[in-house]
This record gives structure tokens, sequence and C-alpha cells, in this order.
């Protein structure tokens, strides 16, 4: 049984729910209808909005407070492009702004998408991942 971070209650429940492409989420100076959940806020990500919170005190469980994110207009989390060399130790989060999952080394050098995004290949992976999904090692 989960106790909440805040008060230390038990009464934390879980929220999982399909929204597929109708997310809309509202933040200081931007709007995103008919989308997916971003991943970088702390409520699940993708298809899904996945979260617990406290029903005595209210509080969404997690780690607070977030890195910046795109949504709020902030430098998006990741490694710089320019910088990252092959063979790279990183941290990898399977949900950008999470807790790292592994910890793995890069193979070869990143390459940007046509959407302006970037992704390089990790050990241990097929395809590339997105250099927002990793960090500098802790």
């Amino acid at each position: 049984m989960k106790t909440c971070q805040r008060c230390s209650s038990k009464r934390v429940f879980s929220v999982t729910a399909k929204c597929s492409d109708c997310c809309c989420v509202d933040g200081p100076g931007r709007q995103t209808t008919d989308g997916y959940v971003p991943d970088d806020i702390g409520i699940g990500g993708g298809d899904y909005v996945e979260m617990q919170w406290c029903l005595d005190c209210g509080q969404i469980q997690g780690t607070w407070p977030l890195p910046g994110t795109e949504l709020d207009g902030a430098e998006p989390p990741g490694l710089d492009p320019a910088t990252l060399e092959s063979g790279t130790w990183v941290d990898y989060h399977a949900r950008v702004g999470g807790p790292v999952t592994r910890r793995a080394r890069t193979v070869g050098e990143p390459w940007q998408l046509g959407n302006g995004g970037w992704v390089v290949k990790i050990e241990g992976g097929s395809g590339g991942v997105s250099l927002d999904a990793l960090s500098a090692p802790s």
C-alpha cells in the first residue's frame, strides 16, 4: 500500500485513463487540445493519464518540482545533440521527466527527425531514443 509523500496517509489512490488523442491540457500561456497526454508534466504520457493522489490532503504523488517543459515554454529536458558523442554514458528515462529506468551508452551520433526532434541509439535498444528521454548520469 502506498503512503502519501506529504501527509503519510494510506488513502492514496491510482488513476489510469485512456484518452487516446483527445487530451486537453491548459497551462500558463499555452493550451493543447485533442492531442496526446504530455509525458513531461507528471501525469502519464501518450494515450494514458496515470497518476496517484491522496484523498486526505489532495497531493498528487511524484517527484516535484518537475523540470521545465515544452508546454510551459521552458527549454525541453534532454542532452545537447551538438556535444553528445558515441559511447557516452547516459541515464534513460522510459517516461520523460520520470525516474531513471537504466544506464546505457550511446551508439553512434544523434540525428534530427523531420519534426525537429533529436534521437540517438543506445545499447540494448532498437531504433532511436529521444534525447528528451536521456540525461547525464546522476
